[in-house]
């Protein structure tokens, strides 16, 4: 799916709205995607700067920190080496790194390293504490649909923009003749950004 500013003006055309200057829109854009982003790119000092203060291991297990990263500055690569600035780093959290059974990075950080067994019961009763029971039935999916079908105000709240369940007794008979659902889940930001990006790459989970 492509939207480019000459189809944003064509369509605020169609809706009877104020229709600025190709211009006037591309410098709109730019400079909402400075509010949002900030700056477009940063230099390497701020990035190094960045990592520094963001490797310290956060009491929260679910906030990013950096775990680990390198960067290298033109004088300091091999001459035999392309002789560019690099960089690389690794963010993750604390949570991520026991549901990966990290066990080694998780000790050299100074943490606790429980027994597997320990952790895999950790993980299931965490399971079970964040997201309920492991399955849900068909009329429970659809009156979650339901609930979060409405547009939240909060751009990054994510609600069902369209979902569609058959069950068994309305399937065509031609069919496989199972339970079968589809949902759409995203965000007012996710959705504004569609409208002024000029690519988009869909995918979709099915089971």
């Amino acid at each position: 799916m492509k939207i480019k500013p000459k189809r944003i003006l064509e369509i605020l055309e169609e809706k009877g709205l104020h229709v600025p200057k190709k211009q006037q829109l591309s410098s709109y854009l730019i400079s909402l995607r400075k509010k949002y982003y900030g700056a477009s790119t940063i230099s390497l000092d701020e990035l190094e700067a960045w990592c520094q203060r963001n490797s310290l291991i956060p009491d929260d297990d679910d906030k990013p920190w950096v775990l680990k990263y390198q960067i290298e500055y033109d004088d300091e690569i091999n001459e035999d080496d392309d002789n560019k600035n690099k960089f690389q780093f690794f963010v993750t959290t604390r949570r991520l790194l026991f549901n990966a059974n990290d066990a080694e990075v998780i000790k050299e950080k100074g943490l606790h390293v429980p027994k597997k067994q320990q952790l895999s019961s950790y993980l299931i009763s965490l399971r079970k504490k964040y997201y309920g029971a492991s399955t849900i039935s068909l009329d429970e999916r659809e009156a979650w649909c339901q609930r979060n079908s409405l547009i939240p105000d909060d751009d990054d709240t994510p609600w069902v923009l369209k979902y569609q369940i058959e069950y068994e007794d309305e399937i065509n008979k031609d069919d496989d003749n199972k339970n079968k659902f589809r949902f759409f889940v995203t965000t007012r930001r996710l959705l504004f950004n569609a409208s002024i990006s000029y690519e988009i790459h869909v995918d979709a989970t099915y089971k």
